[in-house]
């Protein structure tokens, strides 16, 4: 039995202590899956049957945990692509419960148990075989370097993995720094120096260190430390304490990457009886190549998330200020909305005579179609050269232009109306009492026509026992709004539609009323800016959005109330008003 089938079996020996006395089992068994074959590596408790085999092979394949009668199987993550599994036998039925158990106990013990199973596969192979596989293990292990915690730990058991394959107990790797300057330890393990000291760099020069002449001259080199430094004109230095104890044997590569040299790897022999095997350059290049790579590959990728750390503080601080830069100007926004806003007509004449122009625009114009017409009228009149033909004509212009004028004068005052409906006097409209009930069904009536000859239908539903002392006039204006504000933007042309209106008593002398309907709904991005001046989705159908922003000052101002809308595309949409009884005085 070798030095890996003795300590697997103490580590399957502790862990089935545990399952023993934590959950009751009989049996713990530690099964791979390698170029070695399928099957226990290591048991304790009950002997191994079919039906383990079977479920071990199961969850190998499948990646996952699994229960079957007494037997709890759970998969282990083995490096050096490798799977197996562990396997806990039990006199009962096993529980599923128990599967995050079991994981946590073998996530704490997955590192011995991978390295003593690697140990144990080692153990069984022979001459170039093992040698070969021993190497892949190395470099398999020193492409982890680019992500690992533990650069140092990496490359202590990559040590111990190339102790097995060349004579190299006095190791170390050193790394250029970003700027070139200093050769700096990333590991170093020797028997009479521990002084990890960067070494200064200067591109052909020494200075203290072979391991430097190894990386100005990017090759190999090897021999005593007498042979190297009097090679390197550096014999004045054999008698100098600084450099300790001699090497007999002395190899040092250099880690190339892309045609440029990032550091070196060196081992030495202090024992004149010991020689390195031919065979060492070779392996330590290889090994140095795949150390390079991945040590090349974790500085860039260390360069680029300290440039993508640096951006990102940069873009977080920019976007804090911006931040805070925005919740000013949105205070300072409702400031001046809270203070000035709907308070006079003042504020609002460029927005209503940007609106105005257009009708105003195109009644000029059909006025002065209308005077030019006339002129030749009176001029062929005079000629005596007026022919039916012509008089016809002329009635046609006549009819026509005075249509398009009224037309447009008509929409003209309608916005100067609505415009002036925006700043109107709280006293303006007289207050009175009413039945909440009667007033909303004789203010439907009246809009009737509105949606006559179309698919929509209205629905009312309001108590006869709600009474209101308040400005009818303005409440019937906001009503009317809501009303052709879902006639004219829920539905298509044609398309049927539902429009209710709700109304109930609530608390503290409170009613709600709920204007809702069934169609389209509002989008996001419009739902906000609904009750602003002039916003209006329907410009196009001669909307001028004043409707809402109208019904919204009449509410909060005059009524005393709040208007809330709530709408999702697709769902329809709800506006809920809530008035005092008693409006205030």
């Amino acid at each position: 039995m070798g030095d890996g089938d003795a300590t697997l079996d103490h580590s399957v020996l502790s862990l089935h202590a545990w399952a023993t006395s934590q959950l009751g089992a009989d049996g713990t068994q530690i099964w791979v899956i390698d170029d070695l074959g399928f099957h226990p590596r290591a048991s304790a408790g009950r002997a191994v049957d079919d039906a383990d085999r079977a479920l071990v092979r199961r969850s190998c394949i499948e990646h996952a945990a699994l229960v079957e009668a007494g037997r709890l199987v759970v998969p282990l993550a083995l490096s050096d692509r490798r799977s197996g599994a562990c396997l806990f036998a039990f006199p009962f039925a096993a529980k599923s419960e128990w599967i995050d158990l079991c994981q946590s106990r073998l996530s704490n013990d997955l590192p011995n148990l991978d390295e003593h199973l690697q140990l144990q596969r080692l153990s069984r192979l022979s001459g170039s075989a093992r040698e070969s596989d021993q190497l892949r293990s190395i470099l398999t292990l020193a492409h982890t370097l680019e992500n690992c915690p533990s650069k140092r730990q990496v490359l202590g058991q990559i040590h111990q993995l190339l102790k097995q394959l060349i004579y190299a107990e006095n190791f170390f790797v050193v790394v250029l720094d970003s700027s070139r300057q200093l050769l700096e330890f990333e590991f170093f393990v020797d028997q009479y120096d521990s002084d990890e000291t960067p070494i200064p760099f200067v591109e052909g020069g020494l200075h203290g260190s072979l391991a430097a002449h190894v990386v100005a001259a990017n090759r190999v080199v090897r021999g005593s430390s007498r042979e190297l430094l009097a090679e390197t004109g550096h014999g004045d230095m054999l008698d100098d304490a600084h450099y300790g104890p001699r090497a007999f044997d002395w190899l040092g590569v250099p880690m190339n990457v892309a045609g440029e040299v990032l550091g070196a790897v060196v081992i030495q022999s202090y024992d004149r009886e010991i020689r390195f095997h031919d065979r060492a350059p070779s392996v330590l290049s290889m090994v140095a190549e795949a150390i390079g790579a991945a040590l090349h590959r974790r500085r860039i990728r260390e360069e680029l998330e300290s440039t993508v750390h640096e951006r990102t503080a940069q873009l977080e601080s920019a976007k804090a200020d911006a931040e805070r830069a925005l919740a000013d100007l949105q205070a300072a926004q409702q400031h001046l909305l809270q203070a000035e806003k709907m308070a006079s007509l003042g504020q609002l004449v460029a927005g209503v005579a940007h609106e105005v122009n257009t009708p105003l625009g195109v009644a000029l114009t059909a006025n002065s179609h209308l005077a030019s017409r006339a002129e030749d009228f009176r001029q062929q009149a005079a000629d005596g050269a007026l022919s039916r033909s012509a008089l016809n004509d002329f009635v046609d212009t006549v009819a026509k232009s005075a249509g398009i004028v009224g037309k447009n004068l008509d929409r003209a005052a309608k916005l100067v109306q609505n415009f002036k409906q925006v700043s109107v006097d709280r006293s303006s409209d007289g207050r009175r009492e009413f039945a909440l009930d009667a007033f909303i069904e004789a203010l439907t009536a009246s809009m009737a026509g509105l949606w006559r000859g179309s698919s929509v239908q209205l629905r009312l539903d309001c108590p006869c026992d709600l009474r209101m002392d308040s400005f009818p006039g303005a409440l019937g204006q906001v009503l009317s709004s809501l009303i052709e504000n879902a006639l004219q933007h829920a539905f298509t042309e044609g398309e049927p539609g539902l429009i209710q209106l709700n109304c109930a008593s609530a608390a503290d002398d409170q009613a709600t009323i709920v204007v809702s309907d069934n169609g389209h709904g509002i989008a996001a991005d419009d739902l906000g800016k609904i009750f602003e001046p002039f916003y209006t989705t329907g410009r196009h159908r001669g909307g001028t959005g004043l409707g809402l922003h109208i019904a919204y000052n009449l509410v909060t101002q005059k009524l005393g109330g709040s208007i809330e809308v709530d709408s999702e595309p697709g769902r329809g949409t709800r506006f809920t008003v809530q008035l005092p009884l008693s409006a205030p005085r």
